[in-house]
């Protein structure tokens, strides 16, 4: 089963993404905070994160959460936000997430982006 991880504190958010994984025979494993992720990427292992950049430890710089991710063999970091913060969609791609997209384009897509973004 291809798995991912999802860093998210977004309850609501959180489970319409399992949700859609589980119908599409994938499993995403959600995080609440990054200490929680790391631990369990340590465990098991991961090669693809999806990063909610609402997350309350992400902030204005996601680089530094995304530079910690990294540094425990993520290769794979795809991250969302909200239209209007652009600076922070685009501090993301900086960082290195690929893609980085609005909230609202990644909720009409996920259906088709999950397989991929898990491969």
């Amino acid at each position: 089963m291809q798995q991912g991880y999802l860093l998210c504190d977004d309850l609501m958010w959180m489970s319409r993404v399992m949700a859609e994984a589980r119908e599409l025979g994938l499993k995403i494993v959600p995080s609440r905070t990054l200490k929680q992720l790391i631990d369990a990427i340590k465990v098991n292992g991961i090669h693809s994160v999806i990063i909610d950049l609402a997350q309350a430890e992400i902030g204005d710089n996601p680089s530094i959460v995304i530079d910690q991710l990294k540094s425990v063999g993520v290769s794979r970091l795809i991250a969302y936000g909200s239209h209007i913060e652009t600076d922070l969609l685009q501090a993301a791609a900086h960082a290195g997430c690929d893609p980085v997209l609005a909230r609202s384009k990644m909720a009409a897509q996920l259906r088709v982006l999950l397989p991929e973004w898990l491969a």
